[in-house]
C-alpha cells in the first residue's frame, strides 16, 4: 500500500482561478501517474453549495461544511482542514496554496506562487489583509516543504519569509492540453463569430489584480497599438473588474 496524501480543496470548486486550476492539473496528473498514491481531497462547502461531482476516479472524496466568507475560509484552514486530515490517516498533506495550517498531525507541502501581498503596498492597507498575511507566513516557516512556481519566488520567498533555500522547490508550470499547435478550427469560428472578433488580435486573459500590470498593459499598447493598425485590437478577457477593487 502507498502513502496516503491529503489535499486542501479549497479552490476546487473555483476551476477559473488560478489556484483551482493549479489543484485540479496536479490531481489529475498524480492520480494517472503514480499508481501507489492514495489521494484524499478534503473540500469545503459552504451552506447549499453541492459537493463536486468530477473528482477523478481513485480520489477519495472529503467534505467540511463551513460558514460563508473569509471567516469561514480561515476556520476551514487552520482548524476544519487539520482535522480532516487527521481523521482521513493520511501521511502527509499538501496546501496547494499559500494557507497551510499552524499545526497539522501530518507533514505539510504547501505550495506558495509568490509572496505578492507582502511586496504590493495596496494589499497590505486593510488590518485584517495584514494579519492573514502574517498568520500565512508563519505557517509556511512551520511547514515540511515549500514549492514554488519559478526561480525568482523560490528567491522571494527565501528573502522574505526567511526560509532556508534547501526546503523551498520550484517546479515550473506546464501548459495544458489545450494549448497546442492544432488548430480547432470550428470551434475558433464559433467564438470569433460569437464575439464578432477580427482575424488577429492581442489577447490578454486572466484578472484585473493590481499586481497584473493591466494598467501597464493599456499604457504600451497606445504605443504599439497604432503601429499594429486597426486590424490589431487589444482584447481584454477575464472578470469586470469591480469599482474601487484593488
Amino acid at each position: 500500500m502507498g502513502m496516503h496524501l491529503a489535499v486542501n480543496g479549497y479552490f476546487w470548486n473555483r476551476p477559473f482561478n488560478g489556484s483551482g486550476q493549479y489543484t485540479r492539473r496536479l490531481l489529475g496528473q498524480l492520480a494517472t501517474m503514480v499508481s501507489d498514491l492514495r489521494i484524499s481531497l478534503i473540500v469545503p462547502l459552504e451552506p447549499g453549495e453541492a459537493a463536486p461531482a468530477d473528482v477523478p476516479d481513485g480520489i477519495n472524496l472529503i467534505t467540511v461544511p463551513i460558514r460563508t466568507g473569509y471567516l469561514g475560509k480561515l476556520l476551514f484552514e487552520q482548524r476544519g482542514f487539520p482535522r480532516a486530515v487527521r481523521d482521513s490517516g493520511a501521511e502527509i498533506a499538501h496546501v496547494p496554496y499559500w494557507g497551510s495550517p499552524l499545526a497539522a498531525p501530518v507533514p505539510v507541502v504547501v505550495t506558495v506562487h509568490d509572496v505578492t501581498t507582502l511586496l504590493v503596498r495596496e494589499y497590505r492597507r486593510k488590518a485584517s489583509a495584514r494579519l492573514y498575511t502574517s498568520l500565512v507566513s508563519a505557517s509556511a516557516r512551520g511547514a515540511a516543504h515549500i514549492i514554488t512556481d519559478s526561480f525568482y519566488s523560490k528567491l522571494a520567498i527565501r528573502d522574505h519569509l526567511n526560509i532556508p533555500e534547501e526546503q523551498i522547490t520550484a517546479i515550473y508550470l506546464a501548459a495544458g492540453p489545450e494549448f497546442s499547435s492544432k488548430s480547432e478550427r470550428l470551434l475558433d469560428m464559433a467564438v470569433m463569430r460569437k464575439y464578432d472578433l477580427p482575424d488577429f488580435f492581442t489577447l490578454y486573459l486572466g484578472g484585473y489584480e493590481i499586481h497584473k500590470n493591466v494598467t501597464t498593459l493599456i499604457h504600451a499598447y497606445t504605443y504599439v497599438g497604432p503601429a499594429m493598425g486597426k486590424d490589431h485590437p487589444l482584447l481584454l478577457a477575464g472578470r469586470r473588474p469591480q469599482p474601487g477593487a484593488n
